[in-house]
């Protein structure tokens, strides 16, 4: 799913898997994760996991 700027408030359950993290101006970032949640909010996305694992990039957990 690919989330941009302006896109409406969302609140849904990350199945676990590999994640593609990536924003403008910055590096991606591949993280897989257990499972768990996702929210977009004013333009912010917050992933809620138990367990994340970054797999290739670099940048902040």
């Amino acid at each position: 799913m690919g989330i941009m700027a302006g896109h409406e408030p969302l609140l849904a359950v990350l199945a676990p898997g590999d994640v593609a993290i990536s924003g403008s101006g910055s590096d991606g970032v591949t993280a897989t994760v257990s499972g768990g949640f996702f929210s977009v909010d004013h333009d912010k996305v917050t992933i809620v996991a138990e367990q994340v694992e970054v797999t290739a990039g670099s940048g902040t957990r």
